[in-house]
């Protein structure tokens, strides 16, 4: 079996390959079917990555809830390694944090309950399983129980029938990528 280093490598290759344009694309298609998921209503919590380089575009999302009524929150890593929420009110609140990633550093963190829970992925199983970057960032917030429902993101040529997962790996909910839209939950 192939150790998730290696899948990780593999995958991320297959991603950092596709062109800015192709990634715009892709990322639009992904948006539609997020928009078309019946779980953001006016004041909804949603807590969201905030996409950099080739991973799926959340910008435009991210814009989007936030005129329309929908509580956002975005990561900011913690100095202990651990994800906290912030929220924002306005795009152009984000500065630049670790690992080079655009974060809400001076905002308010939420402690409340997460409605949706948007999370990256290096690739996703038609399981829920989710493979990251490695540093189990995300494992360890959805472990909180704070998220009601976890929707993974990825391109779908970074969906796979099955990955290796351990005790710690929190899988998502729904799995969207630019050609399916997985629900996990039944």
């Amino acid at each position: 079996m192939t150790s998730k280093t290696e899948l990780r490598q593999k995958l991320l290759a297959l991603r950092d390959v596709m062109s800015a344009g192709e990634v715009a694309e892709r990322s639009s298609q992904i948006r539609q079917r997020i928009a078309s998921l019946p779980l953001f209503p006016a004041g909804a919590s949603v807590f969201v990555y905030v996409s950099q380089a080739n991973e799926v575009d959340t910008h435009e999302l991210i814009q989007l809830w936030l005129g329309s009524g929908i509580r956002v929150a975005v990561p900011y890593i913690h100095d202990s390694g651990q994800i906290q929420a912030r929220m924002i009110g306005c795009f152009s609140e984000l500065v630049v944090g670790a690992f080079g990633i655009l974060t809400a550093k001076a905002a308010p963190i939420y402690q409340g309950p997460i409605d949706v829970c948007i999370v990256p992925a290096v690739a996703l199983s038609k399981t829920g399983a989710r493979l990251g970057r490695g540093g189990g960032y995300y494992d360890r917030f959805l472990a909180t129980d704070r998220v009601r429902v976890a929707i993974g993101l990825c391109f779908d040529r970074q969906f796979v029938e099955h990955l290796p997962v351990t005790e710690l790996d929190r899988p998502v909910d729904i799995v969207v990528t630019d050609k399916r839209t997985v629900d996990v939950r039944g």
